[in-house]
């Protein structure tokens, strides 16, 4: 149910509660169920999971866009159906013929231009890149279970990241050791007596619930902790077997368990009893700075047993810090010989008076490829940051090798119990300043993580186990582990990280941030069609035109292959490395930006303007004819200008598809001028331009030279009609270029490092206000308390001062990061240093108050 590998043992008398959605390693019985459902444990934790769903950050800005795009062309429609009629009105009085069908011409005109202006493609784009993104995630190891968890991913500002597994490879061995008052750097150690080795290895293998299973090539599998495989290990490696049967194995069949209290995060420590003849003898194991302060004696490497003297206790602690800082996971080894029998124990285990054996120092070593994955999303501008259920100085030690933090960070190291004691002002002050929570529960991950949410930031979150579930769900994005994961942690989760690599996390933010800038591009090619066509049209209801350039049928089949095919080939363009060079988009970035405002602007001024030009000069810059008709009948020959009408807007409608068709390729990228970059890469692009073209080629041609085409308002068009339509749409291209070299001071909007900036200066301002109401907080506790009442409570608070030490670093790291001037010497603080701070910041209270204040 925890997530933990550990076996817990069931009886009648003792614990005879079984919880459902727990796996049952061994044994056999009957259970009565009592609670199914919602009741059950596993209900209550998959209650905690249903949460109403909120809106991504892009669905947030294609909302607001959709509604001003919307807006823009019902407003275009109404003032294109008024002009059309105001004209209908005035030519009809004069002629005294009021023909009612041009009514109904109006209004579908008006509708086509609603159409053609909300980008229905929009969502296909986004479903397209989605779902492109999602299948190509899954060959980078991302089960991808909720589409818009990829373009979130790519709006990620915070990683909050398990350290076992995920930012290591979670294959432990012990390469260093304490024993006996020496630090033995050669494992296993060679000189050590029998007794010695017996009671070691006794302890190792008894105290444990782990198995190591060899494979025929000469592999060994760990089965259940990997901590507890270890020291396993070291039972081989210092009495190897003698035959088929393993020593621990051995061992555990000469002493079989007599009482087992497991370990937990508020022990940290796990204790097992087993009968040794004349008694009782309980095994102790758990975190090293616990358990040697609950021994009293200490067994030398010869074997003899004596008192643990204070020197000798100060050796042992050194030799766990130094272990600590090597980035060794230390545990202590113990055990204490009880008169009583196994049977008279209780619930509590006797943990005192222990014989001190030795401390073990446990290598985790990072995965190869950490560093690198921590070095790419730290380009990125994503935070990555450590959480672990180990003590602060390993954690500092693994997240210096791992890049998490480097010499002039001003991040923070703090121990979770540290952190629980903070107010929530306090939590909030330091949320951002935090690089390693250790020794953390999966309860301060979620604070910490609804904390960074409350700043503005985007995050995301791995876990494995059931009670990260909550924490997975809340996320903006929660990456579960695929292999180490339970599947609580799965069901909640957003992504599955099937290797439990963070390298995969790093390729789901490339992922991510793919999709975004694919819709990005796609608007900036949409919203050039729809700014074009529609006032174009508006344009022409207004001058007069009784014949719309672009008439409905043109219209929607613009709109259709432009919608369809643009979305299907920018949605699906592979990433670029150079997306994970910026910063990242956030949660408040505009949609379109100045430099896409840039863009659709220059371009739509262009476009603008050629169709301008040949609707009221065209028929004499095409020199085209009116069309001679020889008599028939009782009809005269005659010449019918109303074809000449038809054939400029036949050019006119393929002019403006082959300018879409050269905008589309302009729209491949957003600030670089070079838009042919890797198109080659971009086979389902290529192939959609050119299916683009021979499908307009066809329409043209097969269907205006028929019947249709002059009823839907165009005829086929003459080779120089043809090459001229190219052309046009060709020099889209040059017209791009020239456009990315104007300044951006002339274009509205904002870019997105503008936006980073106000959202650096809004953090700031959050920060601010946080170190506000710590201050103030601190001063009202101060005033109100009594004397002994006030320093218990000081003693109590007293991380306010610290925070407010911290928070003072933070805001001028911010400003100084707002005015380009580099300030990195805030050193990182632990443990001991909060400790410190707190006592001097009591007993600068005490000298400061007043005689009789405290009565």
């Amino acid at each position: 149910m925890t997530g933990e590998p550990i076996d817990i043992s069931k009886s009648r008398e003792k614990d005879p509660w079984v919880l459902s959605g727990t796996s049952i390693s061994e044994g056999s019985g009957k259970a009565l169920i009592i609670a199914v459902g919602s009741r059950s444990q596993w209900g209550v934790i998959l209650k905690t999971l249903i949460v109403e769903p909120s809106d991504t950050p892009l669905q947030e800005r294609l909302e607001r866009l959709v509604l001003l795009i919307g807006n823009f062309g019902i407003g275009a429609a109404v003032l294109t159906f008024l002009a059309s009629m105001i004209r209908w009105i005035a030519d009809s009085a004069k002629s005294g013929k009021w023909d009612g069908t041009l009514v109904l011409e109006f209004l579908i005109n008006a509708v086509t231009i609603v159409v053609v202006a909300i980008p229905e493609g929009l969502p296909l784009a986004i479903t397209l890149g989605l779902a492109f993104a999602m299948r190509k995630m899954m060959a980078d190891q991302n089960l991808v279970r909720r589409l818009e968890a990829c373009e979130t991913m790519g709006s990620a500002t915070q990683l909050n990241a398990d350290k076992t597994g995920t930012l290591t490879q979670n294959r432990m061995t012990v390469t260093a050791c304490w024993l006996g008052g020496k630090v033995c750097e050669q494992v296993p150690p060679p000189s050590v007596s029998e007794t010695f080795s017996d009671t070691l290895c006794q302890s190792m293998a008894v105290n444990s619930d782990a198995n190591l299973s060899y494979k025929d090539n000469g592999t060994v599998e760990h089965l259940g902790s990997k901590t507890e495989c270890a020291l396993l290990q070291l039972v081989e490696q210092m009495q190897p077997p003698t035959d088929d049967t393993q020593t621990y194995i051995k061992l555990r069949e000469k002493f079989p368990v007599a009482q087992l209290y497991h370990f937990t995060s508020a022990r940290k420590r796990m204790s097992t009893a087993i009968s040794n003849g004349s008694g009782t003898r309980l095994h102790v194991k758990g975190a090293s700075e616990i358990v040697v302060k609950l021994c009293t004696k200490m067994m030398s490497a010869d074997g003899k047993v004596s008192s643990l003297t204070t020197p000798m206790l100060k050796e042992a602690e050194a030799a766990i810090e130094a272990f600590a800082r090597q980035g060794l996971r230390t545990l202590c080894i113990a055990y204490t010989d009880l008169g009583k029998s196994p049977s008279s124990l209780g619930e509590t285990p006797p943990e005192s008076d222990l014989t001190l054996l030795g401390i073990m120092g446990i290598k985790d070593p990072i995965r190869p490829e950490t560093a690198e994955a921590v070095r790419l999303l730290r380009g990125a501008g994503v935070t990555v940051r450590m959480v672990t259920g180990d003590n602060a100085i390993t954690a500092e030690a693994i997240a210096r090798e791992a890049g998490i933090l480097e010499d002039g960070d001003d991040g923070l190291v703090l121990e979770g119990p540290d952190f629980r004691k903070m107010s929530d002002a306090e939590k909030e002050a330091i949320a951002m300043r935090i690089r390693v929570l250790a020794r953390s529960s999966p309860s301060d991950k979620l604070v910490l993580c609804n904390l960074q949410r409350k700043l503005g930031e985007v995050v995301a979150v791995t876990g494995d186990g059931t009670n990260d579930a909550p924490a997975l769900k809340d996320a903006d994005v929660g990456f579960a582990l695929g292999i180490a994961g339970t599947e609580i942690a799965k069901e909640a989760c957003d992504i599955v990280i099937l290797d439990d690599n963070i390298k995969s996390m790093a390729k789901a933010v490339l992922w991510g941030r793919n999709v975004y800038q694919s819709i990005r591009k796609f608007l900036q090619f949409q919203l050039v069609v729809n700014v074009v066509a529609v006032s174009l049209n508006l344009i022409a209801a207004i001058a007069g035109i009784k014949e719309l350039p672009l008439a409905a049928v043109p219209l929607l089949w613009v709109n259709m292959i432009m919608d369809s095919m643009g979305a299907l080939a920018l949605a699906t363009e592979p990433p670029s490395p150079e997306l994970m060079k910026r910063k990242p988009f956030g949660r408040t970035a505009p949609l379109i930006n100045k430099h896409m405002w840039r863009n659709i602007i220059g371009v739509s001024v262009y476009q603008l303007t050629v169709c301008m030009v040949f609707m009221f000069d065209g028929k004499r810059l095409l020199d085209i004819p009116c069309k001679y008709v020889a008599a028939s009948g009782s009809v005269a020959a005659h010449y019918d200008c109303h074809h000449q009408t038809l054939e400029l807007n036949g050019f006119i409608f393929n002019a403006f598809v082959f300018m879409q068709v050269f905008s589309e390729i302009n729209s491949r990228r957003i600030a670089d001028v070079n838009v042919f970059a890797n198109i080659h890469n971009s086979p389902i692009f290529c192939g959609i331009i050119a299916l683009t073209v021979g499908v307009q080629v066809l329409f043209i041609q097969a269907v205006g030279g028929t019947v249709v085409g002059p009823a839907i308002g165009f005829v086929e068009q003459n080779t120089k009609e043809w090459i001229t339509a190219i052309i046009l749409g060709v020099i889209i291209l040059p017209v791009g270029v020239v456009t990315r070299l104007l300044p951006l001071k002339w274009f509205p909007g904002i870019t997105d490092e503008e936006s980073n900036a106000r959202a650096m200066a809004e953090g700031h301002a959050r920060v601010a206000a946080a170190q506000a109401r710590v201050t103030s907080e601190a001063k009202d506790v101060a005033i109100s308390m009594p004397s002994m009442d006030r320093r218990a409570s000081m003693e109590r608070r007293g991380l306010a001062g610290i925070t407010e030490k911290v928070v003072g670093s933070r805001l001028s790291s911010r400003q100084s990061r707002l005015s380009d001037v580099s300030d990195s010497s805030a050193p990182i603080r632990r443990e001991k240093s909060f400790k410190v701070f707190a006592h001097a910041v009591i007993a600068a209270n005490r000298l400061q108050q007043k005689p009789g204040a405290s009565k």
